[in-house]
């Protein structure tokens, strides 16, 4: 099953990323939420172009447009004081999205992510005031429609995910989208194109089951 692998093989990744982040600690201040939402921009918006670029969505009947978080970062950063978001770092080194497989694997990461993104929202209007109209627009994601959302998302993928070495290219894809994001964020755009998925080892069996804090915010609920 598609995303039961899915949801294995990005564990750790998904972890590591989360407590990088770590939003329930690292977010003390104003200026710290739109650095942040600074960072997610620079890659959302190149990778989520590259997306709508390569495929016509429509022909497989899947809304990417609903999708897309760009908006609603620009929005959010717009509310905050930010302008002129042209002036924003942009990632140059994006994962590899030339095939339908690849874009799933992809979206997989943005779209799990969701899940956990109310939580983050409900912290950051207790410590910052912010809410799904005045800067939370992204975290706030689908709103009521989250767990909805996911679920036609994850019928998207079954179907389209049906052939084992579909699978493993979809799987290798969202590992790829990870790495990325994680040097990204970490503020290293140039050294994710040093280590894509195959050359990322993963950890030893223990890592893999280590206690899970709220910081894994990318993880499935």
């Amino acid at each position: 099953m598609i995303l039961t692998r899915l949801k294995e093989k990005t564990f750790w990744r998904r972890e590591r990323l989360g407590k990088k982040l770590d939003l329930f600690h690292s977010v003390r201040a104003s200026d710290d939420y739109r650095r942040l939402l600074g960072r997610f921009l620079g890659f959302y918006e190149p990778v989520e172009e590259s997306l709508e670029a390569i495929f016509n969505w429509s022909a497989v009947k899947f809304d990417f447009t609903s999708r897309k978080k760009t908006p609603l970062l620009l929005r959010d950063l717009h509310s905050l004081g930010i302008e002129d978001t042209l002036l924003l770092p942009r990632c140059k080194t994006a994962p590899a999205i030339n095939t339908l497989p690849q874009a799933f694997g992809c979206l997989y990461v943005f779209e799990s992510a969701t899940l956990s993104w109310g939580i983050v929202l409900n912290h950051l209007n207790r410590t910052l005031g912010v809410t799904r109209e005045a800067g939370g627009a992204f975290f706030n994601s689908y709103g009521d429609r989250v767990v909805a959302m996911w679920h036609d998302f994850a019928q998207q993928l079954h179907t389209h995910a049906s052939r084992l070495d579909i699978e493993e290219t979809v799987i290798s894809a969202a590992i790829d989208t990870l790495v990325y994001l994680d040097q990204w964020m970490a503020g290293s755009p140039a050294a994710a194109a040093a280590a894509p998925a195959e050359l990322v080892e993963d950890p030893p069996a223990d890592r893999k089951v280590a206690g899970l804090s709220r910081q894994g915010i990318f993880r499935l609920l």
